[in-house]
């Protein structure tokens, strides 16, 4: 089974040629909840906001919803979207770079897209989970909102997964997006200055390709599949 958070269930489909660039492991816990409502904006800062990026979340124990949670909650796309975020964040990362100052739409943006905020009560009010078993996958845009679902006190102790990050071979690097993300830890799209990671990010390879370079061109593309 793989699920779908596409705008049409069933009609996405990743391009006949794609760049596999990274793959993670995340464990939940009873004492750890993952993350709150996001999208991939981490993932995805170093390419322009048109380029796509697909992730395959793939759990390795068996979730149930009812009784054990630690699923994947996420809204479908023909509900809410967050393609409007990556544009928002080209837009403002460009200011950034200009030096011109951020704090008059910062505000607001972060206000919206806090938790909890009214948005995330929208989300919480139109999500769907699904449940798992060992080989099931989860399929997503990087545009989708989705946050992991904590476990229940009835459920087990660990909950393993990973995800495989996959990109549109015809992406281009975007220098000017990515310094706003990395700036801002991923949250200048959402008005929110979480600082600077500290950890070397995927995107900050692309030394050996000029701005707006295919990303295949560069020696740290990774797989071509």
């Amino acid at each position: 089974m793989t699920n779908l958070a596409s705008e049409e269930a069933g009609a996405m489909k990743a391009p006949a040629v794609s760049l596999m660039t990274e793959a993670q492991g995340f464990e939940l816990s009873k004492f750890r909840n993952g993350f709150p409502w996001h999208y991939d904006s981490l993932s995805s800062r170093y390419i322009r906001s048109q380029d796509s990026v697909y992730s395959i979340w793939i759990p390795l124990d068996k979730v149930d919803v009812e009784r054990g949670g630690g699923g994947m909650a996420y809204v479908p796309e023909n509900v809410l979207s967050a393609k409007a975020n990556f544009q928002l964040s080209s837009m403002l990362s460009l200011k950034m770079a200009r030096g011109e100052s951020l704090d008059e739409i910062a505000a607001p943006l972060s206000q919206i897209f806090s938790t909890p905020s009214l948005l995330t009560g929208f989300m919480e009010e139109h999500k769907e989970e699904d449940d798992f078993e060992p080989g099931d996958a989860f399929f997503f845009t990087k545009s989708a909102w989705h946050r992991s679902s904590p476990l229940k006190t009835e459920g087990p102790d660990f909950r393993l997964a990973v995800t495989i990050r996959f990109l549109d071979w015809r992406s281009r690097l975007d220098r000017i997006m990515f310094d706003g993300e990395a700036e801002s830890g991923g949250g200048v799209g959402m008005g929110t200055d979480w600082g600077r990671p500290e950890q070397t990010t995927y995107g900050a390879q692309f030394t050996d390709i000029a701005n707006g370079g295919e990303i295949r061109n560069s020696r740290h593309c990774g797989v071509i599949i």
